[in-house]
C-alpha cells in the first residue's frame, strides 16, 4: 500500500537528517492493531529455545526480543560516549522482534546523527541487522534457520508465514562459503567473514 511505498522510497534515501521520520512511521507501526492481532503469540522463540542450540548461537534482534540483551556494539569502542544501550523486548514473538527492530531502527538514527563523522575501525566482531558477524562463526541467518523446525511445528499457515518474516532470513547470506578455523578449508553453510571495514561485504550493518 502506501505506507510501504513510502517506507521503500525512503530506504533508498535515508540518512541520519530523517530520524523525526523514521520515529513518525515507527509510532503508526506500533499503534496498528490489526498487526498486533496477527503477530501477537505467534512464533515464540524465548530464551529457553533460543539457547537450546547447540550448533549455532543466535544474536541479534531475536535474541533481544526474547529480553536477553547482547549486542556487540556493546563492546565496540566505536560507540563509546554515544550513550548506546541495547535494547530489549520481552514476548519473544513475531510481534516483539517487529517492535524490536522499529526500536532499534530509530535508535540507530539517533547513534547516526551522535557519531558524526566518527569512523568505526575494523575489529573481531560487528553487530548486523540479524546478529553478530564474526570471521569465526556462521552468518546470523544459518543459525536461524536452525529455529524452524522448532518454531513451525503444528503451525497454521498463516502463523507461519507470520513467523517466518518475522525472523528477517537470508537465504543468500546462510549459503555464503567460508574457512573453517581450524583446516582452512572452505564450506558451504558455514559463510565466509565478511569484510567488516566495508560494512559486511555489502551487508547492511547496525550503525
Amino acid at each position: 500500500g502506501a505506507l510501504g511505498r513510502r517506507l521503500a522510497t525512503l530506504a533508498r534515501s535515508l540518512t541520519a537528517g530523517d530520524r523525526g521520520t523514521v520515529e513518525s512511521l515507527s509510532r503508526r507501526m506500533t499503534k496498528r492493531r490489526s498487526l498486533a492481532w496477527a503477530m501477537a503469540g505467534v512464533g515464540v522463540a524465548d530464551g529457553e529455545l533460543l539457547d537450546g542450540l547447540e550448533a549455532r548461537l543466535v544474536t541479534g534482534p531475536v535474541r533481544r526480543a526474547a529480553g536477553q540483551a547482547e549486542d556487540a556494539r556493546d563492546h565496540d569502542p566505536a560507540y563509546e560516549g554515544l550513550g548506546f544501550e541495547p535494547v530489549v523486548h520481552r514476548e519473544a514473538d513475531a510481534w516483539a522482534r517487529f517492535r524490536q527492530r522499529l526500536a532499534e531502527a530509530t535508535q540507530a538514527m539517533d547513534l547516526a546523527e551522535r557519531a558524526g563523522t566518527r569512523l568505526r575501525q575494523p575489529g573481531p566482531a560487528l553487530e548486523g541487522p540479524r546478529g553478530t558477524l564474526h570471521p569465526d562463526t556462521a552468518m546470523p541467518t544459518t543459525a536461524l534457520l536452525e529455529l524452524l523446525p522448532d518454531l513451525l511445528a503444528g503451525m497454521e499457515w498463516g502463523d507461519a508465514v507470520t513467523t517466518v518474516a518475522s525472523l528477517d532470513l537470508d537465504v543468500e547470506e546462510a549459503a555464503l562459503p567460508t574457512l573453517t578455523p581450524a583446516s582452512g578449508s572452505r564450506m558451504v553453510g558455514i559463510p565466509a567473514a565478511p569484510d567488516y571495514q566495508n560494512g559486511g561485504g555489502g551487508a547492511r550493518t547496525s550503525p
